[in-house]
């Protein structure tokens, strides 16, 4: 059974506590809207990843990347943008992200 933890809200399988976090919060059953955390990416891949969760269905909030490396306007942005997605499309949201990173689930491609 997957929980998250509700300060990094991060999902885990199989835990109490949450690894990361101080204190080890106690971990819990999110709802079905609830928003997790798939994961924390740079801007360039959050800019490939909209349009493929919006392709699936999947709605996403990401939130960070608004700061410019060294507070000028040009070149890359280097803070992590974190990906949130509901829980209940917390598995197909990863198969889509490993679309990215080159691990997926084929299954994924059949919807």
């Amino acid at each position: 059974m997957q929980k998250y933890c509700p300060k990094c809200l991060k999902v885990f399988s199989d835990l109490t506590s949450c690894p990361d976090c101080k204190h080890a919060p106690a971990l819990v059953q999110p709802e079905e809207n609830e928003p997790v955390l798939l994961d924390k990416v740079d801007y360039l891949k959050a800019e490939m990843l909209k349009p493929l969760l919006k392709d699936h269905g999947i709605p996403a909030l990401f939130k960070g990347g608004h700061a410019d490396a060294f507070g000028m306007t040009i070149g890359m942005r280097l803070d992590a943008i974190s990906v949130l997605v509901p829980f209940s499309a917390y598995e197909e949201a990863k198969n889509v992200l490993g679309l990215l990173n080159g691990s997926y689930d084929d299954s994924i491609l059949e919807t």
